[in-house]
This record gives structure tokens, sequence and C-alpha cells, in this order.
């Protein structure tokens, strides 16, 4: 997200006649098994790591990446983006 609050194009796709439109999101299905020390109920840490590849920021500010599980928004994550030095 930007600072205004817009969702901010991560990359783009090909749509079916091949012209490339931003993709603002990504996700997926998973299933996390228990481990036998694990009580019910208990959280537990999951890690994730992704790679984006051709992001693009047009200018510098301030955006976020927003967090969401089963549309349930979790966390935003700050994150600032300066222009780069010359």
């Amino acid at each position: 997200m930007t600072e205004d609050g817009q969702m901010h194009p991560i990359g783009l796709r090909p749509d079916p006649e091949g012209k490339p439109v931003p993709v603002h999101a990504m996700g997926g299905e998973f299933t996390l098994g228990r481990p036998p020390t694990l009580v019910d109920g208990d959280e537990q840490v999951a890690c994730f790591a992704f790679t984006i590849d051709g992001m693009r920021f047009g200018e510098p500010g301030k955006f976020e990446w927003v967090i969401s599980i089963d549309d349930e928004e979790l966390v935003r994550l700050p994150m600032r983006v300066q222009a780069a030095q010359q």
C-alpha cells in the first residue's frame, strides 16, 4: 500500500491477450502440521520467504506490506523507499 492508501503493484503478468497487467497481491493455501509437543490451541510460528522480482517504485515514499490470512488483516509492515544516491 502507498502512504495515501492505494494498492501498489508488486509486478506484472500477461492477460489472456498477452498484455501486461499489474499484480497487487499474492496468495495461496498451506497446511501446518502440529508438533507432538504443542498443546491444542497453542500458537505456532510459520516462516515464509518470498522473492518479488522486478518490483518498481516510481518515486520515494512510505509503503506498507499488508499481511492477511483468510481475508483478515493481521499486520502492516512499514517500508520506506529512498532515491538512490548518484
